[in-house]
């Protein structure tokens, strides 16, 4: 899945994502940035350590991507 615009725009991406080549087909690459659908144990240990009410709006849209790696071709 495509991730939406929202979150590139969440991590300062202007251009758009387009799928990255192996592994299982998940992962996309925008800008110097890879995403990947977070399989959720991200999204579930984040939600215990993180204050009520901080982020909301992001993780509501971003809860199902992670930040896969930063800084393509270094």
């Amino acid at each position: 899945m495509h991730p939406p615009v929202t979150v590139l725009q969440a991590f300062g991406v202007d251009g758009p994502a387009r799928p990255l080549a192996g592994g299982q087909g998940t992962s996309w690459v925008a800008g110097e940035l890879v995403f990947k659908p977070d399989d959720g144990v991200l999204a579930t240990t984040n939600e215990r350590v993180r204050s009520p009410g901080e982020g909301a709006g992001l993780r509501d849209e971003a809860r199902r991507y992670e930040l896969a790696a930063a800084a393509i071709g270094l």
